[in-house]
C-alpha cells in the first residue's frame, strides 16, 4: 500500500513537473526580467511621434494565444523573444544608446533561456509572429532615427501584452 502510494506521489511529482504551470523560474524571475527590459526599452526612447501601421495585427495573434495549453503560452513567448533579439542583433544602423542595446538584449537572452527551461515540447514556428517580425525587419532596409523609433514603440506594445498570458501570470505558479 505504501509503496503504491510513493508510486503515485512520483508519477503526479513528474506530471507537474513537466507542466508549464509549474516552472518555479516563470514565479521567480520572469516578472522581473520582463519588467527590466520594458524599462530598457522605454527608456531607450527617441522622442519622436510617430505611428507604425503594419499589415498584420500581432495583437491579434496573442490574444489568440490565451486559448493555448500553458507550455504552448511559454513557446510562444520564447519564439517572440527570439524574433526581437534577432532583429536587434541583425542590425547595426541601430541608434540607440549602445550601452543600453547590450543590457536589454542580455535581459531578452536570460529571460529566452529562463523560460527554455520551462517547456519540454519543441513546437513548430508561429508563421503569423514570423511574418510580422518580416515586415519589421523590412523596416530596418532604410534605416532612420525614426524608423528605428517606431520599431520601439512596437516592441514595447508586443512586450507588454506577454503579461497578460496566463501561463506568465506569477498567481498561477503558487503552490
Amino acid at each position: 500500500m505504501f509503496l503504491r502510494l510513493v508510486q503515485v506521489c512520483l508519477i503526479l511529482a513528474l506530471c507537474s513537473s513537466s507542466s508549464g504551470f509549474s516552472c518555479r523560474w516563470i514565479s521567480h524571475k520572469f516578472g522581473d526580467l520582463h519588467d527590466q527590459y520594458l524599462r530598457l526599452l522605454r527608456e531607450m526612447s527617441l522622442s519622436l511621434s510617430l505611428s507604425l501601421s503594419l499589415s498584420h495585427s500581432l495583437s491579434l495573434s496573442l490574444s489568440l494565444s490565451l486559448s493555448l495549453q500553458p507550455q504552448r503560452q511559454v513557446w510562444l513567448v520564447v519564439e517572440v523573444l527570439e524574433q526581437i533579439s534577432e532583429l536587434l542583433n541583425e542590425d547595426d544602423s541601430i541608434y540607440w544608446n549602445e550601452k543600453q542595446m547590450g543590457n536589454l538584449l542580455s535581459t531578452l537572452e536570460r529571460q529566452t533561456e529562463g523560460l527554455r527551461s520551462c517547456v519540454t515540447l519543441s513546437m513548430r514556428k508561429n508563421k503569423r509572429l514570423a511574418s510580422y517580425f518580416n515586415q519589421l525587419r523590412n523596416l530596418t532596409q532604410n534605416p532612420t532615427v525614426s524608423t528605428w523609433e517606431q520599431i520601439r514603440k512596437e516592441l514595447l506594445k508586443v512586450l507588454s501584452l506577454l503579461e497578460f498570458l496566463p501561463a506568465l501570470s506569477a498567481t498561477e505558479f503558487t503552490n
